[in-house]
């Protein structure tokens, strides 16, 4: 964790400078003075001081500017929660498995061997995205969402409906009959298929986040 830094507020846009990077180390605080004009204020300051002019400028501080308002906050860096090989989404770490292709049945078995299953995505557009981004086009994974249990009826494995707005044109078609589990295409808007659960493919495994406190 860094910090602490600084951060600044004026005319509604924010600046962050890490580590006082272009501040005076003796800037102190302010003598504010409100302007007629929409309630603005200015500040006149009895130190060296900056005035933002597309960049930073010192400028004698008995000139009027409006304020810049200054306050000590920590900057996280996003952490992530995941052991190496796997991606964080929300409060989950996804694993892409690519470098072999198996059943649905067995690839779920192997995400359950290491404490997780198929992929349940809440937002499965965002996994969409980041298999995309990590993957090109053209590339589909088994996903945790089936209808063996009843024929038509397509749950997660966590067993949450699979919202029916999230299945590629005219899907699922059950084409040929034994299409009963449910492929992620990165090149499929919407990105769900559904597929016969015995060809091999890739697959996605998740698991919980690890918590902040063991993080």
């Amino acid at each position: 964790m860094r910090g602490p830094s600084t951060f600044l507020l004026s005319w509604g846009l924010c600046f962050l400078a890490s580590d006082n990077e272009f501040l005076p180390s003796h800037w102190r605080r302010s003598l504010y003075t409100r302007t007629p004009d929409e309630g603005l204020f200015s500040v006149a300051l009895d130190e060296d001081c900056l005035v933002r002019m597309g960049s930073c400028h010192q400028v004698v501080c008995l000139l009027l500017a409006t304020a810049l308002c200054r306050a000590n906050v920590i900057v996280s860096p996003k952490e992530s929660r995941c052991f190496e090989g796997f991606f964080q989404i929300g409060e989950s770490c996804f694993q892409d498995v690519v470098h072999r292709r198996l059943s649905w049945n067995a690839a779920r078995r192997e995400c359950q061997a290491i404490g997780g299953d198929l992929a349940s995505p809440l937002n499965v557009l965002v996994l969409q995205d980041e298999l995309q981004r990590r993957h090109g086009p053209e590339m589909t994974f088994w996903v945790g969402a089936s209808d063996v249990a009843e024929e038509g009826v397509w749950r997660w494995v966590t067993g949450r409906p699979v919202d029916s707005d999230i299945w590629a044109f005219d899907q699922p078609n059950n084409c040929c009959g034994g299409e009963d589990c449910a492929l992620i295409g990165t090149s499929w808007h919407p990105p769900l298929n559904d597929n016969r659960c015995t060809n091999p493919r890739n697959f996605v495994c998740e698991v919980r986040a690890i918590p902040p406190e063991f993080n």
